[in-house]
């Protein structure tokens, strides 16, 4: 017959599969966010950025002095 599996051994499997999943995924977030930086798009959105920051500090301003 087939020996039980008792719930603790089970527990600290899961434990394992979930901190390998967990680095396995941050490992990708990472590389992805550092060849983001060196692109041409980390420019572009830090541009934006920029813009989008003074158009609503400019519209504050419009709408303070109505």
């Amino acid at each position: 017959m087939l020996k039980q599996i008792t719930l603790s051994s089970v527990f600290w499997r899961n434990c394992i599969i979930a901190y390998i999943i967990v680095g396995f995924s941050s490992s990708l977030i990472a590389e992805f966010y550092q060849s983001f930086q060196i692109s041409n798009q980390w420019e572009n959105g830090e541009r934006l950025s920029r813009l989008v920051s003074i158009g609503v500090a400019y519209s504050m301003k419009e709408n303070l002095y109505k």
